[in-house]
């Protein structure tokens, strides 16, 4: 979809900051900056807190939130409190703009009425 694909475009080429609710944790908040030369950022809080930072394609998760994303899954995860402060490096295969980019799959929706309100 052209839309789609302009949003990325611009998302990936244009510093921006968001902030919302977040679908990987439930009840926790996510504040989101991104910036071409500089990176993304994205703090979470909430039942869980941590961050991530990506730039050039590797990724860096604080062991807080990592350890968070296992709970969620079952496993039981304790962080040291001396490793608090450390962070888990992967290697983004998709790019960082995975952490915001719009499937190209995606379809609009209707439109909110200025109440916020769906009908």
């Amino acid at each position: 979809m052209p839309l789609i694909r302009a949003a990325n475009t611009r998302m990936l080429n244009e510093s921006f900051h968001s902030s919302g609710n977040t679908t990987a944790f439930p009840g926790a908040k996510q504040e989101m900056w991104s910036d071409p030369a500089q990176g993304l950022h994205l703090e979470v809080t909430g039942g869980v807190s941590g961050g991530i930072y990506c730039k050039n394609g590797i990724s860096y998760t604080s062991a807080d939130l990592f350890a968070g994303a296992l709970r969620q899954r079952g496993q039981q995860v304790t962080v040291p409190a001396d490793l608090r402060s450390a962070y888990v490096t992967t290697k983004a295969e998709q790019g960082c703009d995975m952490y915001y980019k719009i499937a190209e799959t995606g379809r609009r929706t209707r439109k909110a009425p200025a109440d916020g309100h769906q009908d």
